[in-house]
């Protein structure tokens, strides 16, 4: 049997752990808003981000709301996805291999 103490400190580590993963899923939602104007600029004028690599993409829209990480013969290839609303068919699509931006899929209704 568990000390009480121990047990109250499992509990608190489990709220901690679990407010943790809520901010930290919410992150994102909350620099989009930041960032905004940045990403309906971008699905306007369609520019050609080839060549640039994460950290520049990262400092121009903000952290992506979706990102997808797959390993192939060519390298590591990401997909990050970044919409300016929360809900809505506008959106961008950034595709990376090894670190730089190999294609751009701006959607729009």
């Amino acid at each position: 049997m568990e000390a009480p103490f121990e047990l109250c400190m499992k509990k608190i580590l489990f709220i901690f752990i679990a407010l943790w993963f809520l901010a930290n899923t919410a992150y994102p939602y909350e620099y989009r808003d930041q960032k905004r104007d940045n990403i309906v600029k971008a699905l306007q004028e369609k520019p050609d981000l080839a060549g640039e690599d994460k950290r520049s993409i990262e400092l121009r829209f903000g952290p992506p709301i979706f990102r997808k990480t797959l390993t192939e013969q060519e390298g590591i290839k990401e997909r990050w996805v970044y919409r300016p609303f929360k809900r809505g068919l506008e959106h961008i699509e950034i595709i990376f291999l090894n670190g730089q931006v190999v294609e751009t899929n701006y959607k729009r209704k």
